[in-house]
């Protein structure tokens, strides 16, 4: 049997709150849209953001237009 934690996905803030000019934090690698609706997101739509966020800070294309 799963338990809830097993269905919960973590929030990556990390404390380092600062937007760059795309509004991308640069401390979680997430868009300003991304940080206010994730309180509101299915685990699947989460984790659909970690993965682009992490593409975004291993990327390195966090602050390029």
């Amino acid at each position: 049997m799963m338990k809830l934690r097993d269905y919960l996905v973590s929030s990556p803030c990390v404390a380092v709150c600062k937007l760059d000019a795309m509004e991308i934090c640069t401390g979680c690698g997430r868009h300003i849209r991304e940080i206010r609706d994730w309180p509101e997101l299915t685990r699947e739509q989460k984790l659909d953001v970690l993965t682009r966020a992490r593409e975004r800070i291993f990327s390195g294309s966090m602050g390029q237009s």
